[in-house]
């Protein structure tokens, strides 16, 4: 037990997949607020809800299109959530914008989310803005490289990111539920594909 309890306060780094208590450690510092608002889910578990996600970018990135969908079918994948670009006259609900450089943004509104995608930068953010858009909101380092650890140069979801995206969409989790509700349901989740897949 000790021996658990010092690895997990060490940060993963390269291609090494970091222990169970360090993943339940990442998920519960990204699930229940949101990147630059705090707490703006009252702590409270979140994901996206709004069914189907159509997807448009401005006609001047319409060659931007082949790279959104390979993040958009991996999401989907993970999730089960139905997204897709949308099709002419369907009203979309997320509107992706590219500038020439700099950061990455997202921003939720009622029914839309609005991506910023630097292009220098275009392969980390996109799959970094648009997982955050569905899934977990805030950053942390628990572990290291991670989508979710902010100034991480990996471009991808790593084995571990993809382990807590599935736990974030397993169906015993519900929207609302508090830390305390929502924690030992998502140690069992995780417990059970960090299991299945070492």
């Amino acid at each position: 037990m000790v021996v658990a309890l010092l690895l997990a306060a060490l940060p993963v780094r390269a291609e090494e997949r970091p222990n169970y208590e360090l993943i339940v450690r990442q998920f519960e510092a990204i699930s229940f607020s949101a990147e630059g608002g705090g707490y703006a889910r009252q702590g409270q578990f979140d994901r996206w809800h709004i069914n189907p996600i159509r997807l448009t970018v401005a006609r001047t990135d319409q060659d931007r299109r082949a790279a959104i969908e390979t993040v958009l079918r991996d999401l989907r994948d993970i999730s089960g959530l139905p997204m897709g670009f949308a099709a002419s006259g369907e009203k979309a609900n997320v509107f992706v914008t590219f500038k020439p450089t700099g950061g990455c943004l997202m921003a939720i509104g009622r029914n839309h989310v609005e991506v910023t995608i630097a292009r220098d930068r275009q392969e980390r953010c996109l799959w970094a803005e648009l997982a955050q858009m569905i899934g977990p909101t805030n950053d942390a380092c628990m572990y290291r490289p991670s989508l979710f650890c902010d100034g991480e140069t990996n471009t991808q979801m790593t084995w571990a990111d993809r382990l807590i995206m599935k736990a974030t969409f397993d169906p015993r989790l519900q929207r609302g539920m508090s830390p305390a509700e929502a924690m030992p349901i998502a140690r069992t989740v995780l417990w059970e594909l960090y299991s299945r897949a070492s």
